[in-house]
């Protein structure tokens, strides 16, 4: 049994959280070969506030920075309301657009509460000494009231009235997976083992989520769906999901330096199209140690070549394979719109491709390593949407065919430079290396090839920023306006890949007896990144 509190108090003013989490975990021996093991925790947040960081008058940096002046002290605006018109008007220097950040802070509240529960009990058992297996049911729900309680005389982009407004969310998630496994492991003969498995899942989602909001308040603090001006009319939605799985994998190992394996599994889906539903994805690797398998240098302490590849299928989101009507309010009117996808229902499930080969070397007893990979990930076919003119009434249709493709390198280099009885320095090199190609594209509706997304050509680099560009002569000058300004390009140009060009990371481990110290340096090389911040600061 375990209890962990965390109050944690935010640097902006009015934020806090307070994170509570219970955990209680058991065994019971039945016999030799039955044992139960189980596990229940609940954890419980609240915040009474989080402020928002988006671009709109709701943002207190909006208000500081970007748009705030440099003729007021923000310190003189701690007592956010007028005297005498608490609630109902702001202290601040004007009351146009802008709000004050400490109304921000303190009268426009987002309360968040959350109740997580997880439980898992799962019955083990031991039929021989080759032959083993589980059943196993977890369980995963939550709780969430996410509201907004909005004083009089805040402005925001959805209350222009400045009349205060009262918003209930409330959300209701519950998910269970049951599953049993079977292991078979077996020495055949000292040179020979088998490791086998076969298992079966289920798995159940519900989502409901309840919804309503004030028109505005009659009564200035008072955050009631009763105190509204106008009738409240709440909306609801049901959302659920089924998938039935079996898998099975077989694992052989050869005189300890040869190993083989494959894996497979098939899904049946409750939000793919009927006779679309299942699939099947399957896995392969291998492995060879060549320093247990043949007699290599001294210093070659470790030699092993690996090579795999894997294929995973995906489904679709609830409801997204079928044509049905959402319906809702708009003003006092009832409301049913259908979806501007049409679903496909010939729709297949997505799947990705995934490729490695790599080997692992260490020189010198293991003082020094190299592990190097080259990988190959295929996304596709993609569930894709075609898109076409909206004057049809749609504005596309779903097909199976878009695919992109991942292909990269990984390095990681290690060593210890020291080892002695009492201190060890070991350190870790990382380098990581990939780019992310378009390689096809379903066709026009017409049957028509594609040889382009948007900009992007077939076989082109994905993740290129367009934009303009100041504009300049052959010679490489730049060109100035008759307004005295840089001219733009005419169109927009490519400035670079968002992605970066590599990433890296130096880990260094210092042990001396029992303590040890871990420095990590990581980073993100190369590529560029559009600042909107300072893009606003020099519209403002």
């Amino acid at each position: 049994v375990s209890n962990t509190y965390i109050y944690a108090k935010a640097s902006t003013p009015g934020q806090r959280l307070d994170n509570n989490t219970f955990r209680l975990r058991g065994n019971l021996i039945l016999s030799d070969a039955i044992n139960i093991d189980g596990s229940l925790q609940h954890n419980y947040q609240y915040s009474d506030n989080r402020i928002r960081g988006a671009y709109g008058p709701t943002s207190p940096i909006y208000n500081l920075a970007i748009w705030g002046g440099a003729n007021y002290d923000i310190r003189n605006f701690k007592n956010y309301w007028e005297p005498g018109k608490e609630g109902i008007r702001q202290n601040f220097v004007e009351h146009w657009r802008y709000n004050n950040p400490y109304a921000l802070a303190h009268a426009y509240k987002k309360p968040w509460t959350k109740n997580d529960i997880t439980a898992n009990l799962q019955l083990n058992f031991k039929i021989n000494d080759n032959l083993s297996g589980h059943v196993r049911s977890n369980l995963n729900t939550y709780s969430l009231t996410d509201n907004e309680e909005i004083s009089k005389d805040i402005y925001t982009y959805s209350v222009a009235d400045r009349q205060g407004r009262f918003r209930y969310f409330g959300r209701n998630y519950f998910e269970n997976n049951t599953d049993f496994l079977l292991s078979f492991n077996k020495k055949v003969n000292k040179d020979f083992v088998v490791d086998a498995k076969l298992g079966g899942n289920q798995r159940f989602l519900r989502d409901k989520r309840v919804s309503a909001s004030t028109t505005q308040l009659v009564v200035p603090e008072i955050f009631t769906l009763q105190n509204s001006t106008d009738e409240v009319t709440p909306s609801s939605s049901s959302f659920s999901k089924g998938v039935y799985s079996g898998y099975a994998s077989l694992d052989l190992s050869v005189k300890n330096f040869l190993f083989v394996g494959a894996t497979g599994r098939v899904d049946k889906s409750s939000t793919l199209p009927s006779g679309n539903d299942s699939f099947f994805y399957p896995s392969i690797y291998g492995s060879i140690v060549v320093s247990d398998m043949i007699k290599l240098p001294k210093t070659i302490s470790y030699l092993k070549l690996r090579t795999s590849y894997a294929k995973v299928g995906g489904d679709l989101g609830i409801y997204e394979a079928i044509n049905s009507y959402s319906t809702g309010r708009w003003r006092d009117s009832p409301l049913a719109s259908f979806p501007g996808i049409i679903r496909n229902p010939n729709i297949n499930p997505s799947f990705s491709t995934s490729y490695e080969h790599g080997a692992e070397l260490k020189l010198f007893n293991g003082r020094f390593g190299i592990d190097f990979a080259y990988y190959e990930n295929v996304l596709g076919p993609q569930i894709f949407t075609q898109p076409f003119s909206s004057a049809s009434g749609y504005s596309g249709i779903q097909f199976n065919g878009r695919t992109t493709e991942t292909r990269g390198m990984e390095i990681s280099v290690s060593a210890t430079p020291i080892r002695t009885d009492n201190f060890t320095w070991f350190t870790l090199i990382n380098f990581d290396k990939n780019k992310e190609y378009l390689v096809s594209l379903p066709p026009e509706k017409d049957g028509t090839p594609r040889d382009r997304e948007g900009r992007i050509p077939l076989d082109g680099r994905l993740y290129e920023y367009w934009y303009y560009d100041f504009d300049k002569s052959p010679s490489g000058e730049l060109i100035i306006d008759r307004d005295g300004l840089p001219k733009l390009t005419e169109d927009y140009v490519s400035l670079g890949n968002t992605q970066p060009d590599f990433s890296a990371s130096v880990i260094n481990t210092f042990t001396y007896k029992n303590l040890s110290l871990n420095i990590l340096i990581d980073g993100r090389f190369g590529g560029i990144t559009y600042d909107r911040y300072e893009r606003d600061l020099w519209r403002a």
